[in-house]
């Protein structure tokens, strides 16, 4: 991260951006001792490392409610693949400016403040924990994924759109069976997470059964027809839209062209671009406006709404 960004009850920034918010030199130098043991894949320290804390509070170790940290979980990894450029059959390659799922994982690791202690936990079928480390042991090394992407500077996400999912998947996770349409957006944004996996583990047709999941969650359906439908209505309850763009196309090959299609090339790609698309729809139901706009012209619907929405209540005063 170049720069703080604020939502919600969060920040999220680098590391150099909260030297005065520590809550005491103690844990300021064992914190920043570990995260020095984190490093890329050529063995290089990560230099610019990023933090979350509570908004104007005090970094003080206190670990977010379980709630929290899966809503912080979804809200960044949306937010920052979102800002993703669209993969089409004409499109330059741009992999510099790809954000995967990898660059967005969000981590919450004890230490023993009081005996400078870390343990190290990897893996989820064989789980490996490896206790003990002291964190002035020059053996403790955090090694990345194997296919994690380092780019020069990071994105700049979506503030509404941070502010959209975290409260939605707050309110599903806190709240589950109260909104569907909470809970559907929680588990489209999971699958569309695992589809930007970048490990070479993961192939295009497995991914393409992550985001079907995902489009299946999010109509509510697992029927291909009556989730083509529902997504039709989906994009066309939007305003000023039509469904000119809603066409679909159906192939064993990976990518498809089509004389009239709206959307050809990889079908990974234009699936995942899709569900982006959809989602932001959905929240658009639940009260987060024009996320599905362009940025630029999302910003000044918003900006003249609170505008408005000022103005009558000034005159009501």
């Amino acid at each position: 991260m170049a720069e703080v960004v604020a939502f919600a009850d969060w920040e999220l920034g680098p590391l150099k951006a909260f030297d005065s918010r520590w809550v005491d030199p103690k844990f300021a130098h064992q914190s920043i001792t570990f995260l020095g043991k984190f490093v890329d894949g050529q063995e290089n320290r990560i230099e610019n490392p990023s933090l979350i804390c509570r908004r104007q509070g005090k970094v003080d170790g206190a670990l977010p409610r379980p709630e929290e940290v899966e809503a912080l979980s979804s809200a960044i990894a949306f937010a920052f693949l979102d800002e993703n450029p669209r993969k089409g059959p004409k499109s330059q390659n741009n992999s510099w400016s790809v954000v995967t799922s990898d660059n967005t994982e969000v981590f919450f690791w004890p230490v023993d403040l009081e005996a400078g202690l870390v343990t190290v936990t990897s893996g989820i079928m064989v789980r490996t924990i490896s206790g003990g480390f002291r964190l002035d042991d020059p053996e403790l090394v955090v090694r990345p994924p194997l296919d994690l992407f380092y780019f020069g500077a990071s994105p700049r996400p979506s503030l509404d759109c941070l502010e959209a999912v975290y409260a939605v998947v707050l309110e599903s996770l806190l709240h589950p069976g109260a909104k569907l349409a909470s809970d559907q957006v929680r588990t489209a944004i999971g699958w569309l997470v695992k589809a930007w996996r970048n490990t070479a583990t993961v192939h295009f047709p497995e991914r393409l059964v992550f985001l079907k999941t995902g489009f299946e969650a999010i109509t509510g359906t697992s029927n291909s027809w009556r989730s083509a439908r529902q997504l039709r209505s989906l994009f066309e309850s939007l305003p000023n839209t039509s469904d000119r763009h809603s066409e679909r196309g159906r192939t064993p090959d990976l990518n498809y062209v089509g004389p009239t299609a709206a959307y050809n090339g990889h079908l990974v790609f234009t699936a995942e671009y899709i569900l982006r698309a959809a989602i932001k729809a959905s929240l658009e139901g639940l009260g987060f406006r024009d996320l599905w706009r362009p940025p630029l012209e999302g910003a000044i619907r918003r900006g003249l709404a609170k505008l408005t929405a000022a103005e009558e209540s000034s005159q009501q005063t």
